[in-house]
């Protein structure tokens, strides 16, 4: 029987009983019918009242208390004392179970959590307590690295962690049930925090890199790739951290100062707010995979991108993300710079004596289609007449195997296969332009 249910029926006992003492005074007062009761409940005990004629009757019946001084004592000094009320019918199954420590530890092994195993006895007794506790505790503080970038190269600066104050809720309210006199004192240990500082500079090495050229890029995809690299900068990325390149870069929106450029979308160019902040997610998912992250989630676009080799390519949009896990054994911190000219990210961590090489295998290679000729009477490409202009290329397609070839120090150790890919191949394009007196004839024939 769940233990909650169990209160019901020793509800149902106790009305019983009290039908039984009822019964029995009123077999004492039998004696006259105009014999008269009355009774009145007080918080200590029941007084009942009869006569006959001229004579009165008085007794008590002594019932349990239902109120207990609670008192809570911190470093020798009260930090909390009250007169608490307490649950009759949780009162009663304890002394069924054989005290309220018995009691407690029945509920904890029924899987009720703390705050309701105090509440069923004492009622609301724990957020009070609760409120008086935390004022006594703080949390624990992470040592902090701050980056910057110079014309000397990257600097790491540090604060110190700080420890942190918890209390023994569990050992409190535990001694509280346990104690027939309920004065407990309050335990507080020392928590230590996540990240020492100790550890932070373990991780000023340079682990990994990777980086792209865009100089032949236009001025709006230039300034949406340092826009992007900007957000990324300084990244901390704990051990076990799940890291996601959209919610750290955020909306690519003229707001948030991205303009409109180029972007691959379907198998086909168009302009976007944000185009090139995929050669931004491509670059650092190169230098994330050499610095030993795991793929949780990317995406190839539909054409394979030039600025760098086959497979190892992130398409993110606001339907596609890139997300990669910690897996190093420690914090890492993401940097980098963004001139005009060349990307760069360098992935600073604890040294492991590893190096990771990526190369990526073309599997089968699917041959182009046929273009497809769109026929106009505008000269909107300066053509000679039938001459054709390429709009899109008709383009190859690639089934590709991402590999990591893993070293430590010169020797081989292993290759890992990371991914698959397929760009599917694409139909082009191309306008034919016509004049008009030759689309007539052509008509009339």
């Amino acid at each position: 029987m769940n233990i909650f249910y169990k209160p019901l029926f020793l509800l149902f006992i106790l009305c019983c009983v009290s039908d039984l003492v009822i019964s029995n005074i009123n077999n004492a007062i039998m004696f006259d019918s105009t014999c008269t009761i009355e009774s009145s409940v007080v918080s200590d005990n029941c007084t009942a009242r009869f006569s006959n004629n001229s004579k009165e009757f008085n007794f008590k019946v002594e019932t349990v208390s239902y109120k207990q001084n609670i008192k809570i004592t911190y470093l020798d000094h009260t930090i909390y004392e009250s007169q608490t009320e307490q649950n009759p019918i949780a009162l009663k199954q304890a002394q069924m179970l054989g005290g309220t420590g018995a009691l407690f530890e029945t509920l904890v092994n029924n899987g009720e959590n703390l705050r309701n195993i105090v509440n069923y006895l004492y009622p609301e007794l724990f957020d009070k307590i609760e409120a008086v506790i935390k004022t006594y505790e703080k949390e624990a503080v992470d040592a902090k690295a701050y980056i910057k970038r110079n014309e000397s190269g990257v600097t790491f600066t540090y604060t110190d962690e700080l420890k942190g104050k918890e209390a023994d809720r569990y050992s409190l309210f535990k001694e509280l049930f346990e104690r027939e006199e309920k004065t407990v004192e309050l335990s507080i240990k020392e928590t230590q925090p996540d990240i020492t500082r100790n550890e932070l500079e373990k991780c000023s090495y340079c682990v990994a890199s990777a980086k792209t050229d865009y100089s032949n890029s236009p001025s709006g995809r230039k300034n949406n790739i340092a826009v992007a690299s900007c957000a990324l900068f300084g990244k901390e990325i704990a051990d076990g951290e799940i890291f996601s390149f959209n919610e750290t870069v955020g909306e690519r929106t003229k707001e948030r100062g991205y303009e409109k450029a180029k972007t691959i979308v379907g198998g086909r160019y168009v302009e976007d707010y944000g185009g090139g902040v995929c050669q931004v997610a491509t670059t650092l998912f190169n230098a994330l995979l050499k610095a030993g992250f795991t793929i949780i989630e990317s995406s190839n676009h539909s054409i394979a991108p030039s600025y760098v080799g086959i497979a190892r390519d992130a398409m993110v949009s606001s339907f596609s993300d890139l997300k990669m896990k910690n897996e190093t054994g420690s914090p890492v911190f993401i940097t980098g710079k963004a001139d005009g000219k060349e990307l760069l990210f360098e992935i600073y961590s604890a040294d492991k004596n590893r190096e990771i090489k990526l190369s990526g295998v073309v599997i089968k290679v699917i041959k182009a289609p046929e273009p497809e000729y769109i026929y106009g009477t505008e000269n909107k490409y300066g053509t000679q007449e039938k001459e054709g202009y390429v709009l899109e290329k008709s383009r190859e397609g690639y089934i590709c195997e991402l590999y990591a070839d893993i070293y430590e120090g010169e020797e081989f150790k292993v290759r890992k296969l990371l991914r698959k890919n397929y760009y599917p191949p694409s139909k082009g394009i191309i306008y034919i332009y016509q004049s008009q007196q030759e689309t007539i004839e052509e008509n009339n024939g």
